[in-house]
C-alpha cells in the first residue's frame, strides 16, 4: 500500500467516525429534567422526581414526555413517602394549553393570563401532582381518597422560581455528549495525519 492509499484510508476512517458519532447522538436524544422542590408551597412536603422528554426546545406536549417519576415526603419525625412513576398501571400525563415550555435548561409554565395552562400527572382517577395557572395559580398534590390532599396552595407570580414558574431543571451532565467524543476522535486523527505527513515529507526529501 503506497502513501497516497494510506492517506485515503485515513480520510475514509475519519468520515466513518464522524458519521458513527452523529448517529449515536441522534439515537440517544432523551432529556432528563429534575422536578423542583418548593416546600413553602407544599405544606412542608419535599418533592422530587424527573421528567424525561424527547425534545429540549419549544412548546412541550403530552406526546413529548416519554417518562416521569415523582416522590413526595412529609416533614415529620417519621416521614412517609408517596412515590409514583410512568411505569405504573393506568398512569398518564396531561398538558392543557400551550404554556408548558422546554429549553435545554428547564421546563416552565406560563403565569396566569388570558389562557389556561394546566400540567398534571394522573393515576386512574387520582392526581398526585397538579400545576395550574388559572384562575390565580394552583399547586396541588393528592394520593388517596383516605389521605386527601397533601397540599393545595395558590402560589404567587414569583413563588415557583419566578415568572414563568420553573417546574423542572436540567442537571448538567458530567458525561460528554457524543458530538464531543466525535470532535475528540477527529482531533486525534488530524494530529496523526499531520504527523504522518511530516514523516512522509522527511522520507521523500
Amino acid at each position: 500500500m503506497n502513501n497516497g492509499e494510506i492517506m485515503r484510508q485515513l480520510i475514509r476512517f475519519s468520515s466513518a467516525l464522524a458519521l458513527l458519532f452523529a448517529t449515536a447522538g441522534n439515537a440517544s436524544a432523551n432529556f432528563i429534567y429534575h422536578i423542583q422542590n418548593y416546600p413553602s408551597q407544599q405544606n412542608n412536603y419535599s418533592l422530587a422526581g424527573t421528567i424525561t422528554t424527547d425534545i429540549n426546545s419549544g412548546v412541550l406536549n403530552e406526546s413529548d414526555i416519554i417518562a416521569w417519576s415523582i416522590s413526595m415526603t412529609d416533614g415529620t419525625a417519621m416521614p412517609t413517602t408517596y412515590s409514583y412513576d410512568s411505569t405504573m398501571a393506568n398512569t398518564s400525563v396531561h398538558v392543557i394549553g400551550n404554556g408548558l415550555l422546554v429549553t435545554p435548561n428547564e421546563i416552565t409554565l406560563a403565569q396566569p393570563g388570558s389562557n389556561t395552562n394546566d400540567f398534571y400527572f394522573q393515576i386512574g382517577i387520582r392526581t398526585p401532582l397538579f400545576y395550574s395557572n388559572a384562575p390565580s395559580g394552583t399547586l396541588y398534590a393528592s394520593v388517596t381518597p383516605t389521605v386527601g390532599a397533601l397540599w393545595d396552595t395558590h402560589p404567587s407570580i414569583s413563588d415557583l422560581g419566578g415568572n414563568p414558574w420553573v417546574i423542572a431543571k436540567a442537571e448538567p451532565s458530567a458525561v460528554p455528549e457524543p458530538s464531543s467524543f466525535a470532535l475528540l476522535g477527529l482531533g486525534g486523527l488530524s494530529l496523526a495525519i499531520s504527523a504522518y505527513r511530516r514523516r512522509w515529507a522527511r522520507t521523500a526529501a
